[in-house]
């Protein structure tokens, strides 16, 4: 494996910190999925939920306040962005980096301002093709990348399912009535996210188009594992924690796109 006697051979192309303008939240997080497709590095990021926010309570102290709270949660709250790159290795000029899917100004915390800001990316970059999580706020993990009959296969991990099965049980019955009300009210259906999602790219003059947003006809698979790819098939090895339900356990689901 790799020593520190090879750190001299690499050179850093690009930090989460290049994008995230808030330093307690980029420490937290991860790095998803990479592929190289149509002449880009795609990649994408990780987040896991709640780690964010108790990292800003670590750094700025715990607070019993509920407003001071959920803005924390509110601020810290991260879904998947998605990049990509060209021209790595070239020594003439730096790679050309872009955001894909993210947000042009990000919520940063501020003790000099009394707490929370919005503050540009850290790429002063505007996504080319829509905001985290492609559209759904849920979308914390971009698992998995791969090309698949020329095109850019994207799965992620949705952890909408196990939030809205949990958040019941630190609200109080008036409180979890309140929420209902007001998702009903704005037309807020939190089954619709249910299930990991499934994206593609045809080529990369083009954004991302949806093939699944429900865990591929189960909502309780929260994520698209991993891909395999022949050049028949996509083979995904989805993710399944729900084992006592009747559609809960993992499942090996086999891709095979129909004829025009």
């Amino acid at each position: 494996g790799l020593t520190a006697a090879d750190a001299a051979g690499w050179q850093r192309v690009w930090s989460v910190g290049d994008y995230e303008p808030d330093p307690v939240t980029a420490a937290t997080y991860g790095g998803g999925a990479l592929a190289s497709f149509d002449g880009y590095l795609y990649w994408g990021t990780m987040h896991v939920p709640g780690l964010a926010a108790a990292a800003h309570a670590r750094v700025y102290g715990s607070s019993t306040n509920q407003d001071t709270q959920l803005a924390a949660a509110l601020g810290t709250h991260r879904a998947i962005s998605v990049f990509r790159g060209s021209g790595f290795g070239e020594s003439n000029s730096p790679p050309a980096i872009e955001l894909l899917y993210g947000e042009a100004r990000l919520p940063k915390y501020s003790p000099s301002d009394g707490g929370w800001v919005l503050a540009p990316n850290g790429m002063a970059a505007r996504p080319l093709y829509g905001h985290s999580g492609l559209g759904n706020p849920f979308n914390n993990y971009c698992w998995t990348l791969d090309v698949f009959q020329n095109k850019l296969y994207l799965g992620t991990m949705d952890f909408s399912y196990v939030i809205f099965d949990q958040i019941p049980l630190f609200l109080s019955p008036f409180e979890d009535l309140q929420l209902r009300l007001y998702l009903r009210s704005n037309h807020i259906n939190p089954e619709n996210f249910f299930g990991a999602d499934l994206f593609r790219f045809s080529s990369g003059d083009a954004p991302a188009q949806a093939v699944s947003r429900q865990g591929l006809g189960n909502p309780s698979t929260y994520g698209v594992r991993t891909m395999v790819s022949t050049p028949e098939s996509l083979y995904l090895g989805m993710a399944n924690p729900m084992n006592l339900l009747e559609e809960g356990g993992w499942e090996l689901l086999k891709l095979t796109p129909r004829s025009p």
